[in-house]
């Protein structure tokens, strides 16, 4: 062996070394990312969408794709929260509440859905709000009625009474 086998030898043993501490630093980050995504996976199913991945225990592609899931998680709940918040101004009897967001493909469809429930219902409840209107007035009409019937009734009984002395 001479000294350039010994220094090339050296060099390839260094190498392989920093490439072996390389491989077990991206294995290492891929278990821990893998763990991530399982975490906000497994919060996502029990519906507990305020879990958000840690960005800052990732560099590079790897913190580029947990801000992709926050984000996407972000989108996913922004319509979900806006259409709790409306829920639960109608549970309180306020039905002038709307979704307001701005949303596309299926969040725009619940918001649609919601905003037409609750203008149909406003709608029905103004419409029986009216004939509860209107059957209040009738009563009152046919209570006016009968008691002009009894004061008629009453005036000829009088009348009946009077020409029956008279007789």
């Amino acid at each position: 062996g001479t000294d350039t086998e010994s220094e090339t030898e050296a060099f390839v043993a260094d190498e392989t070394g920093v490439l072996a501490e390389s491989f077990r630093r991206m294995m290492a980050t891929i278990k821990s990312l893998m763990a991530e995504t399982g975490r906000l996976a497994t919060s996502a199913k029990q519906g507990r969408l305020d879990q958000r991945g840690d960005v800052a225990a990732f560099a590079g592609a790897y913190r580029e794709l947990v801000q992709g899931f926050n984000e996407t998680l972000d989108a996913v709940v922004q319509p979900i929260n806006e259409a709790s918040t409306v829920l639960e101004k109608v549970s309180q009897r306020d039905l002038s509440p709307r979704m307001e967001g701005a949303y596309q493909g299926d969040h725009a469809k619940i918001k649609t859905a919601l905003n037409m429930t609750l203008d149909n219902l406003e709608e029905a409840l103004s419409q029986a709000a009216q004939g509860a209107e209107q059957v209040t007035s009738a009563a009152t009409q046919i209570a006016n009625g009968s008691q002009s019937l009894a004061q008629g009734a009453s005036e000829q009984a009088s009348s009946l009474e009077e020409i029956s002395s008279s007789l």
